[in-house]
């Protein structure tokens, strides 16, 4: 007798679980358990270890971490290989302009761990452009490529990076001679500028900022142009952020992400914001302030400036460990993520902070009566997100209680059908849209009762 009550209560468990399995997102911090977003990225034939991409004029490059230069004519076309550099991981892709020659050319610049490497804007004709360096012969390991007018008529371009001794290296006549600054605290790991103002006296005058990550684990960024102490934590910079709207800077470290407005930044303030522990190897902010953060955990976004975040998961069924974000641009609405064996892309189709639109519901009526105990659930579709999935609920409480509402993911479908509801019931029934931006609110609830 004891062991069959403690099936029943087994049973009841298991039912109660059934009906209560929750696949809606919910904000949290991914060091908690995690809520998945599944669905909505789709999958494109990049090469597998892709780490960085860049577009020439519709062409698509990418480099691997086994030295592989790759060619896509389209996203969605196979990869090309253009090329190997033995032994080497290429860590930056860069389009160069040669505006001294008529027309203007490009050439596509490789930053690798073993030097400089440049091909045509076609990817053709590979060669070495700065190996070593002539003061320490070690290899030049390259993580940024830039290149800045310094006049009407000259160009520079600088790689940051080490070669032992020096951190930036800087050429005007493409890489014929080259002259070496030590200005940053070992390897430099990352760069990024922007321009903001700063008060002098009762004015204001506009300064522009050079963030700097280096891996050296007691110093992670200088800013150049306003000689402030660099900021120190113990963990190696992976990339910046910057978001032009709110002002904010987000700093990815190999020990979570660190945000700072642009007032703190000049007073030299950081806060740890979250992904406390994981490795972000990536990070990158759309033009609606949506943040993706590729990580050797998975891949997350945030919709609130990374204060909760948000495991992503698509249909393929790969895990997204070791996940890297790139968009075109850096501030851009398209994004794409790599990992170990998928490539995918997606667009951030948010046209405010906010989504607005419900779904609307369209079948049962509400308060309708006398329904059959198996019925196709409809409603209209959401058209401000892009590949959106639909999350129905369905209770026997207007109030949609946890542990007594189905929670149904409809994916991308606008129906759904339900068999054997209780005879002489009322139900209340809601659907929301959601994808890996977002979600919308929940529709107006919807009440039905089935015949006896």
């Amino acid at each position: 007798m004891k062991y069959f009550i403690i099936l029943i209560f087994i049973f009841i468990v298991i039912g109660c679980d059934n009906w209560s399995e929750n696949p809606e997102e919910k904000k949290v911090i991914p060091i908690q358990t995690q809520q998945y977003v599944s669905g909505t990225l789709k999958e494109v034939q990049l090469p597998n270890n892709t780490i960085t991409l860049i577009n020439i004029n519709g062409k698509y490059f990418s480099g691997t971490v086994n030295g592989e230069i790759f060619l896509n004519t389209s996203l969605f076309s196979s990869p090309i290989l253009k090329g190997v550099i033995p032994n080497t991981s290429i860590n930056c892709l860069y389009k160069f302009t040669d505006y001294s020659s008529t027309p203007n050319k490009n050439y596509l610049l490789i930053g690798t761990n073993k030097g400089l490497y440049y091909a045509d804007e076609n990817g053709d004709n590979l060669k070495p452009l700065f190996i070593t360096s002539s003061e320490t012969n070690d290899y030049i390991i390259i993580y940024s490529i830039e290149q800045v007018q310094i006049n009407s008529t000259t160009y520079e371009l600088s790689i940051y990076g080490w070669d032992g001794k020096n951190n930036k290296f800087s050429t005007k006549d493409f890489g014929k001679t080259w002259s070496y600054y030590n200005y940053y605290r070992g390897s430099v790991t990352s760069r990024i500028t922007f321009q903001t103002t700063r008060r002098v006296g009762t004015g204001t005058q506009i300064v522009q900022v050079y963030l700097t990550g280096c891996n050296d684990n007691s110093y992670s960024y200088v800013m150049s142009s306003l000689n402030i102490p660099d900021f120190q934590i113990n963990a190696r910079i992976n990339c910046f952020a910057y978001n032009n709207n709110d002002k904010i800077c987000y700093c990815a470290t190999s020990n979570g992400i660190y945000s700072s407005s642009v007032d703190n930044i000049l007073n030299n303030k950081w806060e740890k914001i979250a992904l406390d522990g994981y490795n972000v190897k990536s990070l990158i902010i759309t033009i609606y302030g949506t943040l993706f953060a590729g990580t050797d955990k998975g891949a997350y976004r945030s919709n609130n400036g990374g204060t909760t975040w948000l495991a992503i998961n698509t249909s393929f069924n790969d895990s997204l460990y070791d996940s890297y974000f790139i968009s075109e641009g850096s501030y851009s609405n398209t994004i794409y993520l790599f990992t170990n064996g998928y490539s995918y892309t997606g667009y951030d189709p948010k046209t405010s902070a906010n989504y607005n639109f419900s779904p609307i519901l369209v079948y049962p009526e509400n308060n309708s009566t006398n329904l059959p105990t198996t019925l196709q659930f409809r409603w209209n579709i959401v058209t401000n997100i892009l590949d959106n999935n639909y999350l129905m609920q369905i209770s026997k409480n207007k109030n949609f209680p946890e542990n007594n509402t189905l929670n149904i993911n409809a994916k991308t479908n606008l129906t759904y059908t339900i068999k054997d509801l209780e005879k002489n019931t009322n139900y209340f029934w809601r659907v929301k849209s959601f994808s890996i931006f977002g979600s919308t609110e929940y529709s107006s609830v919807y009440t039905f009762k089935t015949n006896e």
